[in-house]
Order: structure tokens, then C-alpha cells, then sequence
């Protein structure tokens, strides 16, 4: 981790959301164009994915259950899908407000800690952070299009949000326990030898820590908001 072809991948998904912000607010792209691009690039992504996670079983091919959608990042293939479909501006509005959050603490921890590693040779790991970086990018059009709503209630309906889908993948890691699946890390950590996110001291004390730090992690990002708008008024 954070060796120097990381760090060229990082510049790489940098540039490409600079890049991609200047040119869509440059050519004044509508908000329905740009969900658009992002539900073609997250159907070009999960294809890509897809081909590369097909095992043989049972005398055919069969998507490896660990690349299923169920990630956090993942889920945000569908919210994007509702956001370029729904007509319903009130469910939009929820949904783009649970992605935001979500995808940028999802985007950069996935920047930061690659689990299909660096190497410019897999196309798993081009796939990996190239699919985060165009969803940073989609996440910094709404809030630089200030249509982001950073509300206490809609921080605490997206931790409610979160609980449910940690709830629900402690079953799906059950399930898929055959092919050591780890979705919402709630089976173990995303990578061994973190220095607080670990097993060492059993799972209910790294589930307890998990929790804390995505709470603290969205209560972070939020204040940046909160205290920008309180600068504001002042």
C-alpha cells in the first residue's frame, strides 16, 4: 500500500475527476445527461467486472459470488440507475442524498485501500479505480451543483440506511461463507494489518469499532457542510 505505481494511480483517478468536472460544468451538462454518462460508465464497469470474475461449475460458468453488487460501492450501480430514471423528485432527491455521502467515503477508501492491489496488468485493478474515480466524479457534480442535502435528518436516515444493509450482509457472508465473500467488511476487514480495524480482539469489538468509524466518517464529512453554512451566514 502507498507505493509509488498506488500513488501514479491515485494521480490518475485525480485527473480523472478534475478533468471530468471542468469539462461537464464547461459544456453546462444537465443533470439528467450527466446520470445518464454515469449509468452507461457503471454498466461498462460492472460488464468489465463481470468477464473478469466468471468461474466453471457444475459444468457451466457462474458470476463468483464475491464480485456480486453487494458492496457499498457496488449498490451505488443501482442508485445511480433510480437517480438517471426516477420522475419522482422526492425519492431522487433521498437518493442522490444517500450516494453522495456514500460514495465518496466509499470512492476514496477504495483509492486508498486497493484490494485487487496496484499492478497495471490486471484488469481488475483498472476496473477498481477507475470505476471510483468517475464515481468521485459524479459525487463532486452534485455537491458543486449544490444538490446535496446536508441535513442532520438526512445524516441520521442514512446511518438508519447503513445499519440495515450491515444487517443484511451479515446474512449474505453467511449464505456465500463457501466463497469467503466479505461484503460491508462485515465478515473481517478489507485488508489484514490495520492498526484499530482488526479481529484481534474478536468480531464483536471490530463490528462495535467498524460502526463507530463509519458514523464518524459520514458525522466528518457532514460538518464540513454544516460548518461551511454556518461561516456562510455569519
Amino acid at each position: 500500500m502507498f507505493t509509488s505505481t498506488h500513488f501514479i494511480w491515485i494521480l490518475i483517478s485525480l485527473s480523472i475527476i478534475i478533468i471530468g468536472s471542468y469539462l461537464t460544468f464547461r459544456f453546462k451538462l444537465q443533470e439528467h445527461t450527466v446520470s445518464l454518462i454515469m449509468a452507461f460508465l457503471c454498466i461498462i464497469s460492472e460488464g468489465t467486472k463481470m468477464s473478469q470474475y466468471m468461474i466453471y461449475k457444475n459444468g457451466g460458468y457462474i458470476l463468483d459470488p464475491f464480485a456480486l453488487p453487494l458492496h457499498l460501492c457496488s449498490m451505488m450501480i443501482f442508485v445511480v440507475g433510480y437517480i438517471a430514471m426516477t420522475k419522482n423528485e422526492s425519492h431522487k432527491q433521498m437518493a442522490i442524498d444517500f450516494l453522495v455521502p456514500m460514495g465518496f467515503i466509499g470512492g476514496v477508501s477504495a483509492q486508498l485501500i486497493p484490494m485487487d492491489g496496484v499492478s497495471f496488468s490486471s484488469v481488475k485493478v483498472w476496473q477498481g479505480f477507475l470505476f471510483h474515480a468517475v464515481l468521485l466524479w459524479y459525487v463532486f457534480y452534485f455537491i458543486i451543483s449544490k444538490r446535496f442535502d446536508y441535513s442532520f435528518k438526512s445524516y441520521i436516515r442514512n446511518i438508519k440506511i447503513l445499519l440495515i444493509l450491515a444487517l443484511l450482509s451479515i446474512y449474505e457472508n453467511s449464505i456465500l461463507n463457501e466463497y469467503d465473500t466479505n461484503f460491508m467488511f462485515t465478515h473481517k476487514p478489507p485488508v489484514e494489518g490495520l492498526p484499530i480495524l482488526n479481529l484481534n480482539h474478536g468480531w464483536f469489538v471490530y463490528i462495535m469499532i467498524l460502526i463507530v468509524l463509519v458514523m464518524a466518517g459520514l458525522l466528518v464529512f457532514y460538518s464540513f457542510f454544516w460548518l461551511k453554512e454556518r461561516k456562510d451566514r455569519q
